[in-house]
């Protein structure tokens, strides 16, 4: 997996791509292989939801997922416009109530920037993970644990409402990192797990790691580009920023069951 080798300090990392270039979606489906996100500037005009049709076409996407909290937010639609809560929200994947790989690709499209701050940070946290492989592997074992990580919905009134349990990461047998890693509110963590210790040395880890520059970039969007990132092979943030009342921020996410693949005719 390139991603494992990916440095978030290459000034290449988070460089848009015309995905309607003749060669444009293998760049990005190549770019998202490296890196695990790309972020893609398509030519097509319309509405949020019809450019995100168009990328999905492009880039072999499939149709929107609808995630498992949507009728917690009695969303009747796939494709959210996202609050502008002005707080960072905390690393997480989403698909909060979906297995870990269901969600392969989130696909965030800017029709208008904060007035100023705003970029999603990114942690490429299989890289993250397998340096603990490496340095600690009693702890890495830990978070392959089944019962490691629970993740419990917002009910809209207030407290928590249905979770999932399952592992932060997996390993398949051709060495293929996924992970649901997510560390916030919405979190709980079974110290039950492993020998003593294991797993606070784990987050200790990752939580230091998540503040390194070869594993993390924050990406701030211009009106008309698109995140593309790979849900299932990192965790993201929000960060804060400063709202325009005459024009506030707005964002529109769609999620995908398949990752970014170019489009064999």
């Amino acid at each position: 997996m390139k991603q494992l080798h990916a440095d978030y300090g290459d000034l290449t990392a988070a460089r848009p791509i015309d995905v309607d270039a003749p060669d444009g979606a293998e760049q990005v489906s190549r770019h998202a292989e490296s890196f695990g996100f790309a972020v893609a500037r398509p030519r097509a005009a319309g509405s949020p939801e019809e450019i995100l049709g168009h990328l999905a076409e492009v880039l072999g996407l499939g149709a929107p997922h609808m995630p498992g909290t949507a009728h917690l937010e009695s969303n009747t639609s796939p494709y959210k416009h996202v609050v502008n809560a002005m707080d960072p929200e905390g690393w997480h994947v989403d698909g909060l109530l979906e297995q870990l790989g269901t969600v392969r690709t989130t696909a965030l499209y800017c029709v208008r920037p904060a007035l100023r701050g705003g970029a999603t940070a990114l942690f490429n946290s299989i890289a993250a993970y397998g340096e603990l492989r490496r340095t600690d592997p009693e702890a890495a074992d830990t978070l392959l644990a089944p019962t490691v990580l629970t993740r419990h919905a917002m009910l809209l009134t207030g407290g928590y409402g249905e979770g999932i349990t399952g592992p932060a990461f997996a390993v398949a047998d051709d060495g293929t990192v996924s992970t649901r890693y997510s560390d916030n509110h919405t979190c709980t963590w079974d110290r039950s797990v492993g020998t003593d210790g294991s797993l606070d040395r784990a987050l200790e880890f990752l939580r230091k790691a998540a503040h390194e520059s070869r594993y993390r970039v924050d990406v701030r969007l211009d009106a008309g580009e698109v995140l593309l990132l790979r849900n299932d092979r990192l965790a993201h943030d929000r960060m804060p920023f400063e709202e325009d009342p005459a024009a506030p921020r707005r964002l529109v996410r769609a999620l995908y069951t398949r990752p970014p693949q170019a489009r064999r005719d």
